[in-house]
């Protein structure tokens, strides 16, 4: 017999933000988060004796961009299937057993999304988009993202029998995805005496899915807008996912369309849904006026027209759509969510998996120069954009019960203490694209993910003693210490999602990861058969002269080998940074009993600007200005480096000087041949391309 449920409902809005590969982190999160459901639910269905918290709470919209788009979407579509709990090769006794209970959502973060398939199979820098390129065709993207659309598949196709629905699941689950309109949604907002036209970019795509759960949770502000359904039952019909679910699928990766790197995606959407009487904007609108599109006549004015645009990732304008989360949950659209604990009922949990802020720049970049400009450009559109300091502040006061934030946290063991490591997430290299370098990366994510829910389900997703919900908990639910947080609160705080059976298992701090000598030799292998097939591709497509196409040609054939360099050297920066190349660990064989022996953190920072490609050659002012460390920390750095022979940190002097007198350092790797330290032939080669010094 079960035990009595309370009348009480905690409604949870899920918002992820963009993350590139390090979606896997936030994978993870949802995959903990719905095993923590799924077992309490057993918990309270086997319980008789009333003492286990007898709330309810249940999943209700979840907003994303990029690769939160995909993981919502595509994570929506594994509970279809229900929880498959998937143990570790070799799980620990007491530990967490279970590697993922979505198998599905972690083969797609964690298994097929790859630079280089270990099985041989399609990868991200195959070349398989481009041998079915037209005449008239054009390159789509930096990476074959034909990858992308097997993992859509696979992930939309469904084995019978579907499973039942589940209480902690919205009958209607509402899904925001943003993306980037390339083409714009012309509006105007009328005044008196005129109207101000404006073009909008930053578009979204609303689905209601129906299926995963069976109670009705009305929501004035999504049921009223426009959005599209679905139900789940369709996708078990036939051994292929039907076409609304592969359109589904399809906006997930235009969300997640990183421009350049990832192909461009098309949407199409009725005019109809940008009405304004049926278009809802997540802020207060005036009830007397309307914010309409204004379309161009007499394109707009056929009946039934079909908008097609073209879309890149939807974190370039909104990367972290908290507000439809917060307005979907809203009692009514003109009321705030409660914030005080006390009348807490609802919150958003926002799953960030890139919480490390931007390079600030140094004191002379960008440079005044038009190059300059250009390059700067777009990174500060980008972290405008993401500057949202109203919904983040709010998230993470400790008054506030409804925001919340989940964000990558690596915290190692230190005696009787721990400490925070620099680097959390594995995929957080090279702009978040590194994590598609290795499986390992990804795996370890995910698990970083698992662990840093179960976590904050236990210490920091909770509500104060005289809350309602915690006070309608039987007495000996109250009174167990197991569903009071961990941490030094006081007076203490109780649970939102206890956790019980495998959810009570500790999930384990993963091994950090790092990517061997052969597959990284390996990954230059494969970027070099993408450029070679890819670059002559782009001439033909840029360049309409047969002798501008020639020109082109000759000094690509040129610089083929400055391009891969840079590329190589672009990526051994930031492994050595972040600690995941095996073999640049100094600290194994510099001796323990060293005098000033630097840290291994701050090693690598001086390794990894040594490798970086943006100079040629280092001296200790470039190295002092770009670490931060002190002079002393680098000449001892160096002088351990030149003694180094045969390892790959092996430093090399160069026989010359900068203009004020400093010695010019390189890896050993990177020096010049032979041929061009000759006296003479240095200089022409100066003369052709000056050397970059930092």
């Amino acid at each position: 017999m079960a035990q009595q449920r309370s009348e009480h409902v905690y409604e949870l809005g899920l918002t992820m933000a963009g993350a590139i590969s390090a979606g896997a982190y936030s994978a993870g999160v949802l995959d903990f988060l719905v095993q923590a459901l799924d077992e309490w639910e057993k918990a309270l269905a086997a319980e008789a004796d009333d003492a286990l918290p007898n709330h309810s709470v249940v999943i209700k919209v979840i907003s994303g961009a990029s690769a939160g788009s995909l993981t919502g979407a595509l994570g929506a579509a594994a509970l279809a299937g229900g929880l498959k709990p998937e143990p570790f090769d070799a799980p620990r006794v007491s530990k967490q057993k279970y590697r993922c209970v979505l198998p599905t959502l972690y083969r797609t973060w964690v298994v097929d999304p790859c630079m280089v398939s270990r099985a041989g199979g399609p990868d991200l820098l195959s070349v398989n988009d481009l041998q079915d390129l037209g005449k008239d065709s054009r390159v789509p993207s930096i990476l074959d993202c034909t990858l992308l659309d097997r993992i859509k598949e696979h992930a939309l196709t469904m084995v019978a029998p579907q499973a039942p629905p589940v209480p902690y699941i919205a009958e209607k689950l509402h899904i925001y995805m943003t993306v980037s309109n390339l083409r714009g949604v012309p509006y105007s907002v009328k005044f008196t005496g005129g109207a101000h036209g404006m073009m909008s970019h930053g578009d979204r795509v609303h689905y209601i899915v129906e299926g995963l759960g069976k109670t009705s949770y009305p929501s004035d502000f999504a049921d009223s807008d426009s959005g599209l359904t679905l139900n789940v039952a369709s996708l078990f019909t036939s051994n292929t996912p039907p076409q609304e679910w592969l359109d589904y699928g399809e906006v997930a990766l235009a969300s997640g369309a990183f421009p350049l790197g990832l192909s461009p995606r098309y949407v199409s959407a009725a005019l109809d849904a940008y009405a304004s009487g049926t278009r809802k904007w997540p802020y207060d609108v005036p009830p007397t006026v309307a914010v309409e599109p204004n379309w161009p006549k007499p394109w707009g004015a056929e009946p039934g027209k079909i908008f097609k645009f073209l879309n890149v990732d939807g974190g370039l304008i909104n990367n972290e759509p908290f507000e439809y989360a917060r307005c979907t949950l809203r009692k009514s659209p003109s009321q705030a969510n409660p914030r005080e604990g006390r009348e807490a009922d609802r919150s958003v949990i926002l799953i960030d998996p890139f919480p490390e802020p931007p390079d600030f720049l140094a004191d002379d970049k960008p440079s005044p120069g038009l190059a300059g400009i250009i390059g700067a450009l777009f990174p500060a559109l980008k972290n405008q954009a993401r500057f949202k300091p109203g919904e983040l502040l709010l998230a993470a006061a400790d008054t506030v019960y409804s925001r919340y934030l989940v964000a990558p946290h690596r915290t190692v063991k230190a005696g009787d203490g721990e400490w925070e490591e620099r680097y959390a997430i594995a995929c957080g290299l090279l702009g978040g694209f590194g994590g598609f370098l290795d499986e390992k990366f990804r795996a370890h994510d995910f698990q970083l993910g698992r662990r840093n829910c179960q976590r904050f389900l236990r210490e920091v997703f909770t509500l104060p003693a005289d809350n309602g919900i915690i006070q309608a908990w039987p007495d000996k639910a109250k009174a167990n210490p197991d569903f009071q947080t961990t941490s030094a609160s006081d007076p203490k705080e109780f649970t939102i999602i206890p956790l019980f059976g495998s959810a009570r298992e500790e999930v384990e701090l993963p091994p950090w990861p790092q990517i061997g000598n052969q597959d990284f030799d390996a990954l230059q292998t494969r970027i070099r058969a993408r450029l070679e097939a890819i670059a002559p591709k782009l001439i033909e497509e840029q360049s309409k002269g047969v002798l501008m196409r020639r020109v082109l040609k000759f000094a690509l054939w040129l610089g083929k080998e400055k391009i891969l360099d840079y590329a190589k050297f672009a990526i051994l920066s930031d492994l050595i940074r972040r600690d995941q190349i095996e073999g640049w660990d100094l600290s194994a064989v510099w001796s323990p009993a060293a005098v000033n022996r630097p840290s291994d953190k701050d090693m690598r920072m001086v390794l990894a600007e040594l490798a970086s490609p943006a100079f040629d050659y280092r001296t200790v002012p470039g190295l002092v200005l770009a670490t931060g460390l002190s002079a002393t920390v680098i000449e001892t750095v160096l002088s351990f480096c030149l003694k180094s022979q045969d390892r790959p940190w092996e430093v090399w002097s160069a026989d010359r000087k900068d203009g004020q007198g400093n010695t010019l350092y390189a890896l050993a790797s990177r020096k010049p041949s032979l041929f061009w330290r000759l006296p003479g032939i240095r200089n022409i080669g100066d003369w052709v391309s000056e050397p970059a010094i930092g």
